[in-house]
């Protein structure tokens, strides 16, 4: 009785229109956001795009969480850097200017939590080490939702061994993992758990049954797949229950063994080439 009745109390309460603001940044880029404010709460949502830019589905689950008190920031990182979208479109994005994003969003006296889907969980993680770089209050930033992580160097071709991005080994924040069973991305998650936990990266991880990739994004979804967008904003709720308690970022940064780099594009396996035609005798 008590639930519905809190149920009906939040139902009525009216929800803050969606705002829609520009952060120009250091570098002279301005980025389009849009703000779904969180009446009465004490945390931000830094809700970073996939690599093929933000989805109107996105809208529900933000106002969601907005009900709940969590104010919600969109970026448009595809508009602020005229990217065409695509796989390795956030290549193009720079990861200080995420980490400046992120110091904007502390400057709101929020607890910031960041999430990010698929290939722009790399792009979450090398800007964050940037945050923790940067000599600013890593305790304002409590951790990563990571939706699927597409966390490879180069995909792997015919049989190749998995490479990782470096940021990977060198990532020591507080991580909750949701993992679509349906995806690819699936059988190698144990592998990418096991690398960030070995770089001292507090690692959760929830796996969303019959659900593929980019569930709450595709327009050809499944009944499955639209039950469990549904109860994304309890999921990451949940999420952010589980990693608060942690601290925050630690003040400094696990060392990066090498180059920090972005995700390549697939050149070819070496394992498996297309045969030559045999010389005229």
């Amino acid at each position: 009785m008590r639930l519905l009745i809190l149920l009906l109390w939040l139902l009525s309460q009216p929800l803050l229109a969606a705002e829609t603001r520009e952060i120009e940044l250091s570098s002279g880029e301005s980025v389009p956001l849009t703000v779904f404010p969180g009446k009465g709460g004490d945390r931000l949502l830094l809700w970073l795009p996939s690599e093929f830019g933000l989805s109107p589905r996105q809208h529900a689950t933000a106002e969601a969480l907005a009900a709940q008190g969590v104010t919600v920031w969109l970026p448009d990182l595809h508009a602020a850097w005229f990217l065409a979208p695509g796989r390795y479109s956030l290549n193009g994005v720079p990861p200080q200017a995420i980490a400046e994003l992120l110091a904007r969003a502390a400057e709101s006296g929020r607890k910031v939590f960041v999430m990010a889907p698929g290939r722009s969980v790399g792009l979450a993680l090398r800007a964050l080490r940037r945050y923790q770089q940067s000599g600013r209050d890593t305790a304002a930033i409590r951790g990563l939702i990571a939706i699927g992580p597409r966390l490879f160097r180069r995909t792997p071709q015919g049989g190749e061994a998995t490479e990782f991005l470096p940021v990977v080994d060198a990532s020591n924040l507080p991580i909750f993992i949701l993992q679509p069973r349906n995806a690819g991305g699936f059988w190698g998650v144990r592998e990418v758990i096991e690398r960030l936990q070995a770089g001292g990266a507090p690692v959760f991880v929830r796996v969303l049954p019959r659900v593929r990739d980019a569930f709450n994004r595709r327009e050809d979804t499944t009944h499955s797949e639209e039950e469990t967008t549904r109860r994304l904003p309890a999921m990451v709720l949940e999420a952010m229950r589980q990693l608060d308690p942690l601290g925050g970022l630690p003040a400094r940064a696990v060392p990066l063994a090498g180059e920090d780099a972005a995700p390549e594009a697939a050149k070819g396996g070496s394992l498996l080439r297309p045969r030559s035609p045999p010389e005229a005798a």
